[in-house]
């Protein structure tokens, strides 16, 4: 079994130690705005903050433009709370974005899988992810981990108008590791979407809400994988014209989730009337003629892509072991990279 495969499967352990901890730690408070600074799968536990933040708080999150700070040398200014995400904490960017926030006395948090990282030391504040170590270049636990980071500052931080503490999104996320492993135990619907994407260059990945950081992260797995282009697009975008690369050479993947529909069942409409192979991952209810990858209902809707992400990042995998590539090192690259 590749190291890529065991890390998948260790992620239901992964969030459960982590939520462990959290609950043993004194939490930092975020102060809105909130600015996150992150790169690659970091950045898209950042757009997942976004959603959940504004959605369960009320609270503005944005993303830190990190290189008109390390590149350009200048001072953004930024307020309220900047908050950097990275599983190795090396990044000189993203550690240059919070050392320049902690100069002007703003609030400055870390979110890392090392706590001994230059990025956890340039932090007023650091919260390990506990993944333990991941060797496989393609991050996984330290992806569904950050996502539970970002759940507990949420969560901790409460509510906007009272100031009391996210009870129901802490007692929901309780669940969440039960539910993974019984996504990673189930196969259904796997096989048929890997025949979909084996043949494919290129494929759409799509979603909306807390959907589209999954849509992201899914769209990074099979590039870096696969070497195949996956373009991430939110359902709303995706409808304003680029739905015109979508077709029977270019599958859709879509993030599905179950409740409120965001757009996404009129792209899976449009895509099925273009003859696009289309692929759901998510609870959600789906047409004919779309291959689905099914997961268990989420006690909280905004909890869905802790499981919608397992089934993108196994479809990679098995995409990648048709094609022959070493899953734990594709393409030759490297599982830490030093932006600056």
């Amino acid at each position: 079994m590749s190291l890529l495969e065991q890390e998948i499967q260790e992620q239901p352990a992964a969030v459960r130690r982590f939520l462990d901890a959290a609950a043993q730690t004194e939490l930092p408070q975020l102060v809105p705005p909130v600015w996150v600074a992150a790169r690659g799968t970091s950045d898209n536990a950042g757009r997942y903050l976004q959603y959940l933040a504004g959605l369960r708080r009320g609270t503005a999150v944005g993303l830190a433009t990190s290189s008109t700070i390390a590149r350009a040398g200048r001072s953004l200014g930024y307020d309220g709370t900047v908050l950097g995400i990275s599983q190795s904490g090396q990044s000189p960017d993203i550690v240059a974005v919070l050392a320049d926030a902690r100069r002007r006395g703003v609030l400055t948090v870390a979110v890392t899988n090392d706590p001994a990282s230059p990025l956890a030391a340039s932090a007023d504040a650091t919260l390990e992810l506990h993944a333990g170590p991941e060797r496989s270049v393609a991050a996984t636990k330290t992806y569904t981990t950050s996502l539970a980071a970002a759940a507990v500052l949420v969560a901790a931080a409460g509510d906007d108008a009272t100031g009391d503490r996210d009870e129901e999104l802490l007692a929901a996320l309780g669940a969440v590791p039960a539910l993974m492993e019984q996504v990673l135990g189930s196969d259904e619907g796997l096989a048929a979407a890997a025949d979909l994407l084996a043949a494919a260059p290129t494929c759409v990945v799509t979603g909306r809400g807390v959907g589209f950081a999954t849509a992201h992260e899914v769209a990074l797995k099979l590039t870096e994988l696969t070497g195949s282009t996956a373009l991430p697009l939110s359902a709303a975008d995706l409808l304003h014209g680029p739905i015109a690369a979508v077709g029977p050479r270019t599958p859709l993947v879509v993030v599905q989730p179950a409740g409120e529909d965001l757009g996404t069942g009129e792209v899976l409409e449009s895509a099925l009337r273009r003859g696009a192979p289309v692929i759901a991952l998510g609870a959600g209810d789906v047409p004919d003629g779309v291959v689905r990858v099914p997961v268990p209902q989420p006690p909280l809707p905004e909890l869905a892509p802790f499981l919608d992400v397992l089934p993108g990042q196994r479809l990679a995998l098995v995409v990648a072991q048709r094609r022959g590539v070493d899953v734990d090192q594709p393409f030759a690259l490297s599982k830490v990279t030093l932006t600056s």
